[in-house]
């Protein structure tokens, strides 16, 4: 299936294996731009991941515990800091990018 020429772009379709190797495939590899050299049982279970790491999971319930618990006048007020935090990020931003530009010039 990958050999073919007129293989359509993999990133928006569904990819099930059919067949596991650990031999190097090199069509795999020049289709993957090098990423994945061979379709073996060692990288199916990350590259076909559905679900997050055990780790990331915890994390998030974590973190949805916590917003949850938030009453709406602390999230507001920290929403508000934090855009005023990018305001003042980006002005800075724009500060170092205009004196960039005089310099060039």
């Amino acid at each position: 299936l990958v050999t073919k020429e007129k293989m359509p772009s993999l990133q928006n379709l569904i990819f099930l294996p059919l067949v596991l190797s650990p031999d190097s495939d090199p069509q795999l590899e020049t289709t993957t731009e090098g990423r994945v050299p061979a379709f073996s049982h060692e990288v199916v279970p990350d590259y076909l991941r559905t679900k997050f790491e055990p780790e990331v999971e915890n994390r998030e319930k974590t973190l949805t515990t916590q917003s949850e618990r938030l009453s709406p006048e602390a999230a507001q007020k920290q929403i508000q800091q934090l855009n005023n935090l990018c305001d003042k990020l980006l002005n800075k931003l724009n500060a170092a990018s205009e004196d960039w530009d005089s310099e060039v010039s």
